[in-house]
């Protein structure tokens, strides 16, 4: 009964005894693994060398429209490199596959497959094509590498026209958009004209000025008030003066002197005294004739009011007073309504501004941004001049695809190592293989462990051991001995 578990002893005894099988199996493997690989198919490998050039204008006035670090671009570059419609020019016209049935999609496929890229410091990479023909794996590098860059000049042209007619449409619309705010702007500024922010200080200066000017004019306008009520009382004293002067009559007064002794007669003596009835007779003549007089006299106050020369100049400093007056009352209305109107400018100023600067937020948002799209037009529009004159960063070819001449496989050291490996992973794998697969007793425990009784000696397998082998022969009996 075989033992579970292995020492290096037991590994070291079970290549002892298979040491025929492992020798025999390195001395056969090995060397037809090696014959097998050596008629293997043959593949040749043909390589070019691209680098990038950057432009020939400083990048301080055209900026380049591609990043220039090729890591950055590998992924593309591979992808353009390994594109359908690239290798399916490659294979119609080098006939790559030959006679081969394959479909199409196959042919690119395996066209594909047989494509390596590595990049080559900053601004290079290598193009590798692997095939059975190395005149065809030359051709075939040599036709990639040139559509590559030929659709890559095209491509960047395309780019940069592309980008140029975009930007111009994208300016036109800005531009109306722009022209529109602008237009909007312009007639608010009109319609509120006087009502804007920048308005603010000439408002309240213009406020100010007109209020101090309703203050004067008010005042001047209460002293012609006053002047003209003092004038107004010189006028009508000067009327009542004149007008005692034209009353001023010797029959008015011997009328008045009459009634006075008519009254004092009367309030001591009868009407039949003597004297009463005379004086009523003669205070009826005398009014008689004061009412002729008066009739005659009717229009004596007027006209020495007419001719009085300082009643006159009274009257004219009157009127010029009150001339001045209606003026100052017309002008102190049109300094109220023009405070109002500048009052009302200052308080909608605040509203005005807040919509003022809504409409210059998105104006100036416009401008900036029209600007700048601008900027960016001239700078495609250098840059699809500079892709056309070819002044631009392009791919060169530096070094063109050889003619290989030594197969890269297969691999003559890789197809030692692999026969050295396989030979001796079969040898030692055959060896232990065998030892467990035949059954026996290998160690004088395991013959104990069978019959239940101790061993008590061992004898080596002489026939295992050649005579030349003199340091087998030194081996000797080992007693095992149990209480």
């Amino acid at each position: 009964m075989q033992s579970s578990q292995f020492t290096i002893k037991d590994y070291i005894d079970i290549l002892l005894r298979r040491w025929r099988l492992i020798i025999i199996m390195l001395l056969v493997i090995p060397p037809i693994v090696y014959l097998i690989g050596l008629r293997l198919p043959k593949a040749y490998r043909s390589t070019t060398l691209i680098i990038i050039e950057q432009q020939q204008i400083s990048l301080e006035y055209v900026r380049p429209t591609v990043g220039t670090r090729i890591e950055e671009r590998l992924q593309t570059i591979s992808q353009q490199i390994t594109s359908r419609s690239l290798l399916e020019k490659v294979v119609n016209a080098l006939n790559v596959y030959g006679s081969s049935k394959m479909p199409m999609e196959s042919k690119v496929d395996t066209m594909r497959s047989n494509i390596e890229i590595q990049v080559r410091g900053t601004n290079a990479f290598t193009l590798s094509f692997k095939g059975k023909d190395p005149e065809m794996a030359m051709n075939a590098v040599n036709m990639i590498a040139s559509i590559f860059i030929e659709e890559n000049l095209k491509v960047r042209e395309q780019q940069a026209a592309g980008t140029s007619e975009f930007l111009e449409n994208e300016l036109k619309l800005i531009k109306g958009k722009l022209e529109a705010k602008e237009n909007a702007l312009k007639e608010y500024k009109t319609k509120y004209v006087g009502e804007l922010p920048e308005q603010m200080q000439a408002n309240l200066a213009s406020l100010t000025r007109f209020q101090l000017e309703l203050q004067t004019t008010t005042e001047a306008l209460r002293s012609a008030e006053d002047r003209m009520v003092i004038v107004q009382r010189q006028i009508e004293d000067r009327k009542r003066e004149l007008e005692r002067l034209v009353e001023a009559n010797p029959l008015q007064n011997r009328l008045d002197a009459l009634r006075t002794q008519l009254t004092d007669l009367q309030s001591r003596y009868s009407d039949k005294y003597p004297d009463i009835p005379r004086l009523k007779r003669e205070i009826t003549e005398i009014e008689e004739k004061l009412k002729n007089e008066t009739e005659s006299k009717k229009d004596e106050p007027r006209a020495r009011l007419n001719t009085d020369p300082l009643y006159q100049n009274m009257l004219n400093h009157f009127n010029n007073i009150e001339f001045e007056i209606a003026t100052l009352k017309e002008r102190q209305k049109g300094i109220l309504e023009q405070t109002k109107l500048y009052q009302q400018r200052v308080e909608s100023i605040p509203a005005r501004e807040q919509q003022l600067i809504t409409l210059s937020r998105d104006y100036d948002n416009l401008k900036a941004n029209y600007n700048s799209l601008l900027n960016r037009k001239l700078e495609a529009q250098l840059s699809e001049n500079l892709e056309k004159r070819q002044k631009g960063e392009r791919f060169r070819i530096v070094d063109p695809a050889n003619l290989p001449q030594i197969p890269y496989w297969p691999d003559k050291k890789m197809i030692l190592l692999v026969a050295i490996l396989l030979g001796g992973g079969t040898a030692f794998g055959l060896a232990f293989l065998l030892d467990f697969i035949i059954t026996g007793f290998r160690k004088p425990s395991e013959v104990e462990d069978a019959i239940g009784l101790p061993v008590l000696a061992t004898i080596p397998d002489f026939s295992l051991f050649s005579e030349n082998a003199g340091g087998f022969k030194g081996f000797i009996h080992t007693f095992y001995k149990r209480g």
